[in-house]
């Protein structure tokens, strides 16, 4: 073949390469806009399926930002739970197909880690979904009782002959003061949400049989849950139904398993033409997918050859290769990210007998529970996102606090950050304050800038708080940190007690016991 056959035949190549990707992307429909949509685009929920609809409702319920029932009808209230996701995850004004991989994957790893799958009550001809390999079975004769091994989210399923109104009343009655507890009263159903004391969620559903025959008239669900299980409480009860409950397991071939499989481009299903409630959609037939990709790579392999004769460099890896490199990029960057999430860690410090306040970073990174140093699963109390700062209570009782240096420092005081980087070891850095009273913020001068950490307290030389670093610094390098008046107003806001000190004692910046124990290292347990 002459070189100038050769030129023909590849221009022939192309020709019918582009000719039948044409005809593949106007044969799938113009509203499909081409196979593939890109990260970066905008979400559309037109180009999922009402079953995809439902799972995507279930991530958004297990993040606590969607209340209603997992229907598939994707109306305001869903668009508008994933909008506010989107804003609180990354600070995003709208969402986008990368906001949708991450929530997805992050919903597909708790429920496939934590057996979640739907059950079914005969007698009321209820179903719900839970997670079955995180409970254990503590059943009696009288009800059905599962819970963790933590304690952290129990269910119980109790039936009953009479109307249990005056069960649902208790829970009203027990909830925190200061809180509006829902309440929900019909006549086959009695719904009671509430914050209980204690730092505990109580979900409480009364469903009446539909037969007026059944033994038990009445099965009454009870869910309790902590801070740390409290998106699960909210999916299970978002789940409830009357009709046949399905697993909330993408498909093997629409978009979101696309999502879960592939991260740069994702098959796009043509869009549901009504203007109603979404209806299941196809995902495309197999045989087209197989073509696109065929095309895919074909297109590739074109233009690297027309690259290559215009400027000829070294060759570069086939399609098979840099998929592989691919892969093998995405999974150290996984393996980084799970090493970085076990090592996450902030210092907090203990502001009374049970509370502890700290930078809220572990809040933002950590999926799985926040826990001190090799002790005991912290309760989250309160958490404010402007200050970036969180309280957490412990378990036990501590007899070592610092109280709270009420006032504005004054220029060129003496401070100290503390932090705890180990169990054993509490490390300190000297510094001086920098602002003036009429300046708002705590500025803090530093000898180190290279403190390793992002949030530490500030202690004067009485050992009382004055401060909270929580990572920012200004322009000049100082610690930009959140001053003593901040911390009272947020404290108060989140009804955590604090003592002031008794009288100032200047140790010299040196620490004694009681501000050794009470300084602690707060840590992520990744689930």
């Amino acid at each position: 073949m002459t070189t100038r056959d050769s030129h023909s035949f590849d221009r022939l190549i192309r020709g019918l390469a582009l000719g039948l990707a044409m005809l593949v992307i106007f044969t799938t429909g113009a509203q499909a806009q081409g196979r593939s949509i890109r990260l970066s685009d905008g979400f559309d929920s037109r180009q999922i399926s009402r079953e995809e609809a439902r799972i995507l409702q279930g991530a958004l319920a297990l993040e606590r930002s969607y209340d209603g029932l997992l229907d598939g009808a994707w109306g305001r209230g869903s668009a508008g739970a994933l909008n506010q996701w989107v804003r609180n995850a990354n600070g995003g004004q709208r969402a986008t197909w990368r906001d949708i991989r991450a929530l997805i994957r992050n919903f597909e790893a708790e429920r496939s880690s934590n057996g979640w799958a739907p059950t079914w009550h005969p007698d009321t001809g209820v179903w719900h979904i839970r997670p079955e390999t995180l409970l254990q079975d503590q059943s009696t004769d009288g009800e059905e009782r599962l819970a963790s091994p933590d304690g952290g989210l129990i269910l119980i399923a109790r039936p009953g002959l009479e109307r249990p109104e005056t069960l649902h009343n208790e829970f009203v009655r027990d909830a925190l003061q200061g809180t509006s507890p829902y309440r929900l009263s019909q006549d086959d159903r009695i719904v009671t949400a509430a914050e209980m004391r204690g730092g505990r969620f109580a979900y409480v559903r009364s469903d009446r049989a539909e037969s007026a025959n059944s033994a038990t008239p009445w099965l009454t669900h009870i869910i309790i849950a902590n801070e740390t299980n409290r998106g699960r409480l909210q999916l299970i009860a978002s789940s409830f139904a009357r009709d046949r409950m399905q697993n909330l397991e993408p498909g093997s071939t629409n978009v979101l398993a696309a999502l879960l499989r592939d991260g740069s481009a994702l098959p796009a299903p043509p869009p549901s033409q009504s203007a109603g409630p979404i209806t299941p959609s196809r995902s495309g037939d197999p045989l087209e997918n197989i073509l696109g990709l065929i095309l895919t790579e074909a297109l590739d392999r074109l233009t690297e050859r027309d690259d290559a004769a215009r400027d000829p460099q070294p060759a570069r890896p086939s399609v098979p290769d840099r998929r592989l490199e691919e892969e093998r990029r995405r999974e150290e960057e996984r393996r980084r990210e799970a090493e970085r999430l076990a090592s996450a860690s902030t210092t907090g410090v203990f502001v009374n007998t049970t509370d502890i306040i700290a930078p809220d970073e572990l809040e933002r990174l950590c999926s799985g529970s926040i826990r001190l140093e090799d002790g005991p699963v912290l309760t989250h109390v309160a958490r404010d996102a402007g200050l970036r700062l969180a309280v957490y209570a412990a378990p036990g009782r501590s007899n070592d606090w610092v109280p709270l240096a009420i006032g504005v420092p004054r220029t060129g005081t003496g401070v100290t950050v503390a932090i705890r980087s180990d169990r054993d070891r509490l490390r300190s850095t000297r510094g001086t304050v920098a602002s003036n009273r009429s300046d708002p913020a705590l500025r803090i001068d530093i000898d180190d800038r290279g403190l390793g950490v992002e949030g530490a307290p500030l202690l004067d030389d009485g050992e009382a708080l004055i401060g909270m670093w929580t990572g920012d610094r200004d322009r000049q390098g100082r610690l930009d940190a959140v001053s003593t008046a901040e911390l009272v107003s947020f404290l108060d806001g989140a009804r955590v007690p604090f003592g002031t000190p008794p009288g100032y004692s200047d140790r010299g910046g040196g620490f004694g016991e009681v501000t050794r124990q009470a300084v602690v290292r707060l840590r992520c347990a990744v689930r």
